[in-house]
């Protein structure tokens, strides 16, 4: 049959798409679901399902996992969009005083084993490799998250605790014990935008850093020089996966995983030694949640879809890495494509660590000589920035409340002429670096949303809609960005301070 495409209702239609490659659905998919704000109602053609079943099979789970990813994304969002910019604020004036790992030891571990270590059950099992390892320095042991009580309980101090969480609770739980312990010889190797109560209180002696994706703040304020680019690592699902990212740049190879499991093994969802996670076990109660994926061993396994997540991740991360061998020795975890799946006892047995490697002055790195100058420059456009965000955020406001006493009254021409108003004062505010360094951030979820909407919204017909559209989501980003900008006031004093004293 045929049909004129004229005869449909442009003014409801959003987007016909044309699949002509398979990244096709992927890319549409994304945007779409970025956009919509709220539910989502999927109505197929019966007849594809017949006629094309494995493709419409693959186009459901692709969408399924689209907007799970996005769900989650945004309820990671809302959660940490505060605390990753003011972690970082709180944060800088350690990282101007630390070493940044990646810029001074980038590729200097070349062709050494590293053995990545997180805290899945199956972590119970390799203790006494791990040790062999640890006391021969045979690998470069780096633990992460939780592991490290797990290690700490057997006896094993791991060559460098890697951490990135932004939340209070990574100060409450992980570290707990090395603070109340005052465990003081093993190195700390963090993210920028990790909780600022970390730093605080962590007791060891050496501290170096990494600059991550979150931390705004850095990125904008720091440099090395012309010829050094400042790298860092991407945020991810899992301070493994960020880890991954490090020991690649700084040489390492091969990688060796312990306790990756990403799943439940035997029964647990982690190791011996971590107290706080003594319930997480797999129970009727509990599968019913759950999704099976493949195992390392060739069976099925039970996960959640939060390690599902970070599995997936860990595949990317290692797609992007050349020439380096990334092998699992996690019993009964999950599959991890890309890696090799070896026992680490066999590897032991088969001589696979040869030779002494660990230098125990490997931590012994001079702070980073971040340029000063570049600093000074940037932090004083920073600074002026910030004293005209609040007036221009308060030009917009008013436009804004000017726009909702037309839209009561039904003053449609009024709304009209308030448009190329709003459009230069939210222009003023959008190239204010203040508002693009830490207000955006603080603000992702409802200035995200924001500028999803624009494009739909701009051309309504319905004055009266548009306004109260324009009106809830602009407010909500100019008012957030007000409430936070007294947040943050005592951070810029503070970075005031740190700024003029380096």
């Amino acid at each position: 049959s045929h049909f004129d495409l004229r005869g449909l209702s442009q003014r409801r239609l959003h987007e016909i798409a044309v699949e002509t490659s398979p990244r096709d659905a992927q890319a549409f998919l994304q945007r779409i679901v970025a956009q919509i704000q709220s539910k989502i109602l999927f109505v197929d053609l019966p007849s594809y399902r017949n006629a094309f079943p494995e493709q419409h099979s693959a186009f459901l789970k692709l969408f399924q996992e689209i907007v799970s990813d996005r769900r989650s994304s945004l309820a990671t969002n809302v959660v940490f969009e505060k605390r990753w910019t003011l972690n970082s604020l709180l944060n800088f004036k350690t990282v101007l005083n630390t070493p940044n790992i990646i810029v001074e030891r980038a590729g200097y571990f070349k062709d050494k084993p590293a053995v990545l270590v997180a805290a899945g059950p199956s972590l119970d099992y390799e203790i006494d490799n791990l040790k062999y390892l640890r006391e021969n320095g045979l690998a470069y042991i780096f633990s992460v998250g939780s592991a490290v009580n797990s290690l700490l309980a057997s006896g094993i101090k791991p060559h460098a605790q890697c951490t990135y969480e932004p939340s209070e609770n990574n100060q409450k739980k992980v570290f707990a014990r090395i603070t109340n312990e005052q465990i003081t010889d093993i190195p700390l190797i963090f993210g920028s935008s990790v909780g600022f109560e970390v730093l605080q209180n962590y007791p060891g002696k050496h501290k170096l850093h990494m600059i991550t994706s979150q931390d705004t703040i850095s990125s904008y304020l720091l440099k090395i020089d012309d010829n050094i680019q400042l790298d860092g690592v991407n945020d991810a699902p899992s301070i493994a996966v960020v880890t991954l990212q490090m020991l690649y740049k700084l040489g390492f190879n091969p990688i060796i995983l312990v306790g990756q499991n990403l799943s439940y093994g035997d029964d647990r969802l982690y190791a011996n030694g971590i107290d706080y996670w003594k319930g997480a076990r797999l129970d009727s109660k509990t599968v019913d949640g759950l999704i099976k994926i493949k195992g390392v061993e060739g069976n099925e396994v039970y996960t959640k879809l939060s390690f599902n997540r970070m599995r997936m991740a860990m595949e990317s991360v290692i797609r992007s890495m050349e020439k380096v061998r990334v092998i699992n020795t996690t019993r009964g975890g999950a599959h991890i494509e890309g890696t090799e799946f070896y026992y680490l006892d066999q590897m032991l047995a088969e001589t696979f660590f040869s030779e002494q490697v660990v230098e125990s002055s490997w931590h012994d790195i001079p702070v980073t000589n971040y340029d000063r100058e570049y600093l000074k420059k940037r932090f004083h456009r920073f600074k002026r920035d910030y004293e005209e965000l609040v007036p221009s955020l308060i030009t917009v406001l008013e436009i804004l409340n000017e726009i909702n006493a037309w839209k009561e009254k039904g003053g449609h021409k009024q709304i009209d002429h308030c448009w190329p108003k709003l459009d230069r004062a939210f222009k003023k505010v959008t190239h204010n670096q203040i508002f693009k360094s830490v207000m955006h951030p603080m603000n992702r979820v409802a200035t995200e949303a924001l500028f999803a909407q624009i494009p739909l919204i701009r051309y309504d017909s319905d004055p009266i809609r548009k306004a109260e559209e324009v009106v809830g989501l602009f407010g909500r980003v100019v008012k957030g960005s007000l409430v936070d900008m007294q947040l943050i006031a005592p951070c810029i004093a503070e970075l005031d301070e740190i700024v003029n004293q380096f």
